[in-house]
């Protein structure tokens, strides 16, 4: 998904939004020597197409990636809601060569890849309101 893409999705929430531009190389390599870490490429990828959102209603947020933290193996790169952190698991590389990225306040897995957070998970929020961030219960 590209910005454009991004930004046409954004103007169906329906909700005031602020869309970051993409980072330069060395700006993402500047935050890996402050985080100690180096970033899968896909995630290169995802900072030089878009580099923090935020949403007003509902409420959600990516970071710059200036902006992100570490919190042991995690890096926190987002929050659901404004109360729920997102991170990547930063300890290991899994199945898809990236870093899983789970809900840093339980450890639930919301995905395996950047893409499937950038192209499904995010407009199941904002478009439904589906919480991703937790395991589902089917009733």
């Amino acid at each position: 998904m590209n910005h454009k893409e991004i930004e046409l999705n954004l103007r169906k929430v329906g909700s005031s939004f602020v869309l970051g531009q993409g980072a330069s190389l060395e700006t993402i390599r500047e935050s890996e020597a402050r985080l100690g870490i180096n970033f899968p490429n896909e995630i290169i990828n995802f900072y030089e197409t878009l580099n923090g959102l935020s949403v007003a209603t509902p409420k959600f947020e990516l970071l710059r990636v200036e902006e992100l933290q570490r919190n042991n193996e995690l890096v926190i790169f987002g929050q659901f809601n404004g109360c729920v952190p997102v991170g990547f698991e930063s300890s290991s590389i899994n199945s898809a060569k990236q870093w899983n990225i789970v809900n840093s306040n339980n450890g639930y897995v919301i995905t395996l890849t950047i893409s499937s957070f950038l192209t499904n998970k995010i407009w199941a929020w904002l478009l439904r309101g589906r919480e991703v961030w937790e395991k589902e219960i089917y009733t």
